[in-house]
């Protein structure tokens, strides 16, 4: 957990809702028929990216399917992954290449309520766009 606050400390973007401790407490909260996907980038022993994602299954009718979805995404229009910051664009890419590869085994990757104005939003729509995701 140090080690996600010192993360944080020296990120490109803050908010309270991408605090590690913001995502421990929703972890705890709502951890009921969920499976917690991680997603880390580490330079050695330093961790320089963190995007915490949940898989569930979820349906309309009879309809069913997995999905993936950033940790709380839907409580709040400020979620961003922890990056270090002058690392963005290649975190951010190395994080949608292993979101592209968790896409085989879930049916619905679900990104919402990125902020529109945050440097991410942009990387993020052209690297998956590029996958053809």
């Amino acid at each position: 957990r140090k080690c996600l606050i010192r993360l944080w400390n020296n990120s490109s973007y803050q908010t309270v809702f991408n605090r590690p401790e913001w995502f421990e407490s929703i972890i705890l909260s709502y951890k009921k028929n969920k499976t917690y996907y991680y997603y880390e980038v580490w330079e050695g022993d330093e961790i320089v990216g963190f995007w915490p994602f949940w898989i569930y299954r979820e349906g309309y009718k009879d309809l069913w399917a997995r999905k993936l979805e950033p940790i709380a995404a839907m409580m709040t229009d400020q979620l961003s992954p922890i990056i270090k910051r002058g690392l963005v664009a290649q975190i951010l890419c190395l994080m949608c290449d292993g979101i592209n590869e968790l896409s085989r085994s879930v049916g619905i990757i679900k990104i919402p309520h990125l902020i529109i104005d945050n440097e991410h939003v942009d990387i993020i729509v052209d690297r998956l766009k590029s996958s053809g995701k």
